[in-house]
């Protein structure tokens, strides 16, 4: 499986894939964030965006949801797609606690 087509960067749907291409991602007219040589690095927005969508479709089991995906990730041997979905595991964690982060400011 080529990384454009990578099963692990979907969060829309069980086992759809997702195009990695800048271009159809939107993304080709925006600087991309390189992590090395032609790898896509994902950004917080991106993680908290996932989180949300998550949530959305899930509910109050988006965290597990993103637990298994992790998990498919690490069986099929893809790291970067594992460690992304640990990464969303935490902001749906951080979204659905009611506790506010100690770093937090209220405006």
């Amino acid at each position: 499986m080529d990384r454009k087509t990578r099963l692990c960067a979907d969060i829309l749907g069980p086992r759809k894939k997702l195009s990695l291409d800048p271009s159809a991602l939107g993304l080709a007219d925006r600087p991309s964030l390189l992590d090395g040589p032609n790898e896509i690095m994902t950004s917080d927005l991106d993680i908290y965006r996932s989180a949300n969508e998550l949530i959305k479709q899930h509910g109050d089991a988006a965290d597990i949801e993103a637990a298994m995906r992790a998990d498919e990730c690490l069986a099929a041997g893809d790291m970067e797609g594992e460690a992304v979905w640990l990464r969303i595991v935490k902001a749906v964690e951080e979204l659905l606690s009611e506790e506010r982060p100690g770093d937090a400011e209220v405006h």
